[in-house]
């Protein structure tokens, strides 16, 4: 297996995580995703989580991965959902003069501050019910992100068949969503028709606000 990060301190994270519960056989390497193919490896599988909807070009970003996938081989991919993320825009008018600072734990804690002082506010009490809203760390992920290019289902559609690569399966947030999505289109039950899947997040616009989580497959 190998790990590829921007960020050293991320992959010193990963390599303590390891040691610590015994993990052998990785190999970690500070890496820019478009240049993953000067590993000069091939996978049977690759896992890619919200990463690609935070690149300059996200699709350029999922064509370097297809490129060094094996025909056959799984990607397990997480990006954005445009629409689940419409709250998030919204939210981050009450923090616009702050949004541009150097990141630290006094701006953080301001930025926590602003959502608690506006309780009574829907946007706001929205953001509050988050768990990512419950941590430093949580909050600038969740609100603070520099750069954002989020993803629709048929951006997906294109993307997928641009590459080559053919949809196993979306993943849903939670048992219930399974249950009202089999409920509305009992004929997709492996979960890979693109128009239901569509139409089911038009009805439901926050399904995603964990991010889109779906299979795909080299064929």
């Amino acid at each position: 297996m190998t790990a590829i990060d921007i960020s050293e301190a991320s992959l010193d994270y990963a390599r303590r995580q390891c040691n610590v519960l015994g993990i052998e056989g990785l190999q970690f390497r500070k890496l820019d995703l478009y240049d993953v193919a000067q590993l000069g490896q091939r996978f049977d599988a690759i896992h890619c989580a919200g990463v690609l909807h935070h690149l300059p070009d996200p699709e350029r970003g999922l064509g370097a991965l297809a490129d060094v996938l094996r025909h056959g081989g799984l990607m397990n991919i997480m990006v954005y959902s445009r629409f689940a993320r419409l709250s998030i825009v919204g939210a981050r008018t009450f923090i616009s003069d702050l949004a541009q600072q150097p990141v630290s734990d006094d701006l953080l804690r301001e930025v926590r501050r602003r959502f608690l002082e506006r309780m009574a506010h829907p946007v706001a009490a929205k953001i509050m019910r988050s768990k990512d809203f419950t941590t430093l760390a949580g909050t600038h992920d969740l609100l603070l992100h520099r750069h954002e290019d989020p993803f629709d289902i048929p951006r997906i559609e294109r993307a997928l068949q641009r590459f080559g690569l053919r949809l196993l399966s979306f993943q849903f947030p939670s048992p219930t969503a399974a249950a009202r999505y089999d409920a509305m289109f009992p004929s997709d039950t492996k979960h890979r028709d693109i128009k239901s899947w569509h139409a089911f997040e038009m009805r439901e616009p926050g399904l995603f606000a964990g991010m889109y989580r779906f299979w795909c497959r080299k064929d």
